[in-house]
């Protein structure tokens, strides 16, 4: 047994030097030194026990053997409590996996919304600089018009051809404008049947880490029924995880954060709900305003002006409401859809 422990003693710990995190790897080193102790401790005691038998000594022997006997039940107890000791280790650490790729996922999950969310945003705004730009061109065009054909009215012959060279050119240019503002349609967004609860839980576990980072609390009263509604899932929940982080990051350590879905009479509806330090009425009523924020020099202030923009492209609307020093709410309803079956 001592052989057998000490090459097993050998071996796992070679296994150790190449796998120095593993616990399992650790476990081994473990048990075959208990396992090592039992066997010296035994045949120790057997060899003993015979010389003092042979030197006619039974006395001490009888004193012995406890001491003998509890250093072997005290192996037991190593090897036992390293096994236990083990098992709930291995469970910590499969745990530890499972967490480490869920949140592996959720990053994966985050930056495919931000770069699609980007894309949309990034589209729309060149679209919309564009039909902009276009309005402001066709102002100056048809003033020169207007201008080119009250001089013509007067009866100047002599510069009449002049004048009607600049009037076709301006109708040719106003014809252009009108082409391009034809022609230039904003991106469509691919709409597909959505549940909300499903995305509310989506979106609650995208930021659940960093709610995790200030130990707050992140209640979900799901809504037993299935809300439908028509949408596209990606701008969505990118929609809601952004309320869900505002509300994040307004609160304190420890906070609560409650979130609930609903049926009511604007349609499917999604309520979040903290218990932070509310929003200044001044604040309150530029909230949707581009550029506006309450956290100076940390956002750009285009969030929720880009997230009501979402909701109502999905024939929504979102509401928030907040006494200063009582918290927020934030109440966010999309136009029911019963799906055909």
């Amino acid at each position: 047994m001592i052989l057998i422990s000490a090459a097993c003693i050998y071996h796992t710990r070679r296994i150790v030097l190449h796998h120095t995190q593993h616990p399992l790897a650790r476990y081994l080193v473990w048990f075959t030194y208990a396992l090592l102790i039992f066997a010296v401790s035994r045949s120790l005691g057997h060899i003993l026990k015979h010389i003092l038998y042979f030197l006619n000594m039974n006395w001490l022997w009888q004193k012995l053997s406890p001491i003998s006997g509890a250093i072997n039940s005290i192996s037991f107890i190593i090897i036992s409590a390293v096994t236990l000791f083990f098992g709930s280790m291995y469970d910590v650490m499969l745990q530890m996996q499972r967490d480490r790729k869920r949140i592996e996922q959720t990053s994966k999950e985050m930056l495919k919304l931000t770069n699609d969310l980007e894309n949309i945003i990034s589209e729309r705004s060149k679209t919309e600089l564009s039909l902009k730009l276009a309005h402001e061109i066709r102002n100056p065009v048809m003033v020169i018009g207007g201008m080119v054909r009250s001089l013509l009215k007067k009866g100047d012959d002599t510069r009449a051809p002049q004048f009607q060279a600049i009037l076709d050119e301006a109708q040719r240019l106003n014809e252009l404008v009108a082409n391009f503002e034809k022609n230039m349609i904003l991106p469509q967004i691919h709409y597909t049947q959505l549940e909300l609860n499903t995305l509310t839980e989506e979106a609650i576990e995208l930021t659940r880490p960093l709610a995790e980072q200030k130990k707050q609390l992140i209640l979900f009263n799901r809504n037993p029924m299935n809300l439908f509604f028509y949408g596209n899932r990606q701008t969505v929940i990118m929609a809601i995880k952004h309320i869900i982080g505002n509300a994040i990051e307004a609160c304190p350590e420890a906070s609560t954060i409650e979130i609930t879905t609903d049926l009511t009479e604007k349609g499917n509806t999604l309520i979040i709900e903290d218990n932070g330090p509310g929003i200044a009425p001044e604040m309150l009523e530029h909230i949707f305003e581009p550029f506006y924020t309450t956290q100076k020099g940390k956002t750009t202030g285009l969030g929720l002006a880009y997230v009501k923009q979402i909701i109502e492209d999905h024939r929504g609307s979102i509401h928030i409401s907040s006494p200063e020093g009582k918290g927020t709410i934030v109440t966010i309803s999309f136009p029911a859809y019963h799906p055909i079956k």
